[in-house]
């Protein structure tokens, strides 16, 4: 929803519509941004995007039980890595 804002001051800008490139979480994301404003955008480029969900994922939720200990100590250990991920970016 926030990506389908900002193309309304880069389509005014531009004097019309916009070509959206999306990598990785980028792709679902600038899809899901042509669809709520289909009349400002042009074209949607997917490179590497995850449009058809996660290997990874796929492995993770065939090994840990759902709504397991196992799978909410995996969740924790997830969000942690991504927090120090950010602090150091």
């Amino acid at each position: 929803a926030e990506l389908a804002r900002q193309i309304v001051p880069w389509a005014t800008a531009g004097g019309g519509k916009v070509n959206l490139i999306g990598h990785s979480q980028g792709s679902p994301t600038s899809r899901v941004a042509a669809s709520l404003r289909p009349d400002l955008v042009a074209s949607v480029t997917s490179i590497n995007g995850v449009n058809k969900g996660s290997k990874v994922a796929d492995v993770v939720r065939g090994v840990l039980p759902p709504g397991s200990g196992i799978e909410g100590g995996a969740n924790a250990i997830a969000n942690a890595l991504g927090a120090v991920i950010n602090l150091l970016s």
